[in-house]
């Protein structure tokens, strides 16, 4: 009897863990292009979205993790999980996935698109020269 406990509690936690969605390694079949819908297909619905307007375009951001054990305590925490993915869904469709949240490459890159649109927004300065002869 006591056999047959041990086999079925480790039967039923190996369910329970085959049942949990590595979001990051579904995330390699996302595809650029894809539709929200295609990608809620795929990872389920996303535990986070935000949603604003860029120009004439809609963007949307859809953040998925998985809850993380340490010890006996579980934490539903974006930040601390190990399998995080964000999707970026613009007019509809995939521009960009990935572990979007700590990556470096994207602020120093947003930093200079901003820093390209307000040197752009600046007025020209108006340069006179003047060349005196002796």
């Amino acid at each position: 009897m006591k056999n047959l406990i041990i086999i079925l509690t480790i039967t039923l936690l190996a369910a329970c863990a085959s049942t949990k969605i590595n979001y990051a390694q579904e995330a390699s079949k996302i595809e650029l292009g894809m539709t929200k819908q295609q990608v809620i297909s795929l990872l389920g619905t996303p535990k986070k979205t935000s949603l604003r307007k860029r120009n004439d375009s809609v963007v949307e951001e859809m953040s998925y993790w998985s809850e993380k054990s340490i010890g006996f305590s579980t934490f539903d925490n974006e930040m601390m999980a190990d399998d995080r993915v964000m999707v970026v869904v613009v007019d509809g469709k995939v521009t960009e996935y990935g572990d979007l949240i700590m990556n470096m490459n994207r602020a120093m890159e947003k930093a200079m698109d901003n820093n390209l649109k307000m040197m752009k927004a600046m007025p020209q300065p108006e340069v006179k020269v003047t060349v005196e002869s002796n």
